[in-house]
């Protein structure tokens, strides 16, 4: 609670403060311990949500120590993107190796663990990343523009959409290959909660990532007006849309294309449902999911859930009625498979909601 409190750094400095020649250095000691704390120490999600406000109050205002700010900024986001690369890597390579030794048998257990470490910092990286989109609205510019942004997200997406396929439980025979032994420890391996949470900062870093761009695009496209705009400027808007009308970027934008990788892994979130295992109807051979698959199955779909409720607002169908080329395009039409999920992850959890609607 104390650490909470003294990372809020608002509520305790006046911006005019760091323009003072005198001040430089403590300025840049400041910076410099909350980048750290931030990168490195802290794991609380208040922290870190305390610590990414103070560094955004820091970045902005007119006084002397912005630039020094942003540059720290810049410093801290491609060091998170550096470390998630790493780790990428380092799975891919893993992976690699375990396809050779597939025949050899041995080493399992260990491998399983060494990637749930690892998967357990990427969870933390993005939700350190997660964290900085939902505050700063220059991180697509420190993250190295809109091309970079683009390939951090997609990079990211892959990267999860291989790991809910690699999880997806089968809903017909669950798989039996833990009978023996150690059943629940490689469970609990295959289903860690930082799976979970990769997912959600992850798909709650690109969404974030992609509203600042579709923002950046709209004020620059002049699709953004006042009723003032519309009385004063009609013609030069007539003039914008019939321009855009022939805009090929229009049809091929970076915010469409993020929007449907984003649209596609929100959709294998909700292909992680699990029915109902009624033991009457149950197959030879097959087994009840585990708790921790009901627990993953749950936490991914509600994940999911609150994604294709943002993605449904972002992207609402009435811009199929825009002037705008570009609104029409990004009209998000096709949500039937987004409702479905959302309905049916509803449905599931009705029987629990009443019995707390009784209580």
């Amino acid at each position: 609670a104390i650490l909470a409190s003294l990372t809020l750094l608002p509520r305790y400095l006046i911006p005019t403060i760091f323009s003072h020649p005198a001040r430089k250095q403590d300025f840049a000691r400041l910076l410099q311990l909350l980048s750290k704390l931030y990168c490195e120490t802290c794991q609380d999600e208040i922290v870190l949500g305390n610590l990414a406000h103070s560094l955004r109050y820091l970045m902005t205002g007119d006084h002397a120590r912005v630039g020094d700010a942003k540059l720290e900024g810049r410093g801290m986001v491609q060091t998170l993107k550096g470390r998630l690369e790493t780790l990428w890597k380092e799975a891919a390579s893993e992976e690699d190796s375990n396809r050779r030794k597939s025949k050899r048998g041995g080493g399992k257990q260990d491998s399983m663990k060494d990637s749930s470490n690892r998967q357990f910092s990427i969870a933390l990286n993005l939700k350190r990343l997660h964290l900085l989109s939902e505050r700063w609205n220059t991180i697509t510019e420190f993250m190295g523009g809109d091309e970079a942004m683009e390939n951090t997200c997609g990079d990211i997406m892959h990267s999860l959409s291989m790991k809910l396929k690699e999880s997806q439980i089968n809903t017909k025979v669950f798989d039996d290959s833990h009978e023996n032994g150690s059943d629940g420890e490689n469970v609990s391996l295959l289903y860690p909660r930082s799976l979970s949470d990769a997912v959600r900062n992850g798909m709650g870093f690109c969404l974030c990532s992609m509203a600042w761009l579709l923002h950046k695009t709209q004020e620059d496209g002049g699709l953004i007006l006042t009723d003032m705009d519309v009385l004063n400027q009609q013609d030069d808007d007539d003039d914008k849309n019939e321009d855009m009308e022939d805009d090929d970027e229009a049809v091929d934008h970076v915010v469409l294309r993020l929007r449907n990788q984003l649209v596609d892994l929100t959709e294998l979130c909700f292909d992680q449902f699990l029915p109902d295992f009624n033991h009457d109807d149950q197959e030879e051979g097959s087994k009840p999911p585990s708790e921790e698959q009901k627990l993953f199955s749950d936490r991914v779909q509600s994940h999911a859930y609150r994604t294709a409720s943002d993605l449904r607002t972002l992207f609402p169908k009435q811009w199929i009625d825009a002037d705008s080329k570009l609104l029409r395009n990004l009209a998000l039409m096709e949500d039937g498979k987004l409702i479905g999920g959302s309905v049916r992850y509803f449905r599931s959890k009705e029987g629990m909601l009443r019995e707390k609607d009784v209580k």
